[in-house]
């Protein structure tokens, strides 16, 4: 069974003026852990975690800082979870049009990447919506991938 090492909850309002604070508060937490996240993982982390804050800010609450997203992070010596919650309007997996990068430019739609863009950093990406309106996203990094 993997043990938790290290768990953090908070908020923060749904406004993109946040990422920042968002971004400072996953490298303190991360860099601080013995041993820390390698360089490209916590690189991976931030960036990943950055695109579904913001995702979630544009088109869960329309930019309504009243609002608030809800960021978890839990630390295994198996993972790093990271996991945004919010009651705005939920993303519909299955309405989700995939990025195609062998696309021609002028084939590709504008935006559309943060998807594609947290599957590839992400060991694993999940959607999930409960009864009670409250709507999370969990990115999980793996700490000790598996050699190919």
């Amino acid at each position: 069974m993997t043990a938790l090492q290290h768990h953090l909850e908070t908020s923060f309002p749904a406004s993109r003026a946040h990422c920042s604070e968002v971004r400072a508060l996953l490298e303190s937490t991360l860099t601080s852990l013995t041993p820390p996240p390698s360089k490209d993982l916590l690189h991976n982390i931030v960036l990943a975690t950055d695109e579904l804050f913001t995702n979630t800010v544009k088109h869960a609450y329309q930019e309504d800082s009243k609002k608030v997203v809800d960021v978890e992070i839990q630390v295994t010596t198996d993972y790093i979870l990271i996991e945004i919650r919010h009651t705005g309007t939920p993303f519909d997996p299955s309405s989700y049009t995939p990025f195609d990068p062998d696309a021609s430019l002028e084939q590709r739609r504008t935006g559309g990447m943060g998807v594609f863009i947290m599957e590839h950093l992400a060991d694993q990406l999940e959607f999930e919506s409960n009864r009670s309106g409250e709507h999370r996203a969990t990115l999980r990094f793996d700490q000790n991938p598996k050699s190919s």
